[in-house]
């Protein structure tokens, strides 16, 4: 059993032999993928489990929070106008983003962060997205028509 995000979702990439989503070895272009996939495990995902936390004091959850702030910058910076991670293709690490910034939205906001916004409102409508999302009942059925 694979417990950990990073290898989770590089074992996955491994396992589609998508070499778009995650390049073969050798491709350095692979490395950077992981970089960034690795870049949201430790600088994004982990500090959120602060403001999870039930036991978190106020003044815990504001450093926290002025913390991610700043590494939402440097990832608002570098996703730009997008509208993936990497350019026009989608990689690993997108799908995970893309879980960061409902956390983002539901605990902070995205309104400072519009290139996330943007990205999350782009992710959003793709329909394997809104598949899963039903699936998991982290959204509702749309009425016809």
């Amino acid at each position: 059993m694979l417990t950990e995000n990073a290898v989770i979702l590089q074992y996955l990439g491994d396992r589609t032999n998508w070499p778009e989503v995650l390049p073969p070895l050798g491709d350095f272009r692979r490395y950077r993928v992981l970089e960034m996939v690795n870049f949201i495990t430790t600088e994004l995902h982990k500090r959120f489990g602060f403001l999870f936390n039930p036991d978190a004091t106020d003044e815990m959850k504001n450093l926290v929070i002025a913390d991610l702030s700043k590494k939402l910058d440097y990832i608002d910076e570098r996703l730009g106008d997008g509208p993936f991670l990497f350019g026009e293709q989608l990689t690993l690490p997108d799908p995970y983003l893309f879980v960061i910034t409902g956390w983002t939205e539901k605990l902070i906001g995205l309104q400072q962060w519009k290139n996330l916004a943007a990205f999350r409102e782009r992710m959003m409508n793709r329909p394997a997205v809104r598949h899963v999302l039903r699936f998991e009942g982290l959204l509702e059925e749309e009425p016809a028509g």
